[in-house]
């Protein structure tokens, strides 16, 4: 979400990227536990799946040039 000092820089809502932090957390600290009792050294990859929130900054579809 747009914050007060967003909304002063740039007044058009500008499309954003959710990120799940809570979701994200949870799974740091379940691979640190997991990287602690079982002593492993190596990294494991995640998978986060983030949302794409589109507001008044996305252009219509299909590509307008509006440099004409």
């Amino acid at each position: 979400m747009a914050t007060c000092a967003t909304r002063a820089i740039s007044p058009t809502a500008l499309t954003t990227v959710h990120q799940p932090k809570a979701q994200l957390g949870e799974k740091a600290l379940e691979m640190l536990l997991d990287r602690i009792t079982s002593k492993r050294e190596v990294s494991q990859p995640i998978e986060v799946h983030p949302t794409l929130i589109e507001r008044r900054s996305v252009a219509d579809s299909p590509f307008r040039d509006y440099r004409r």
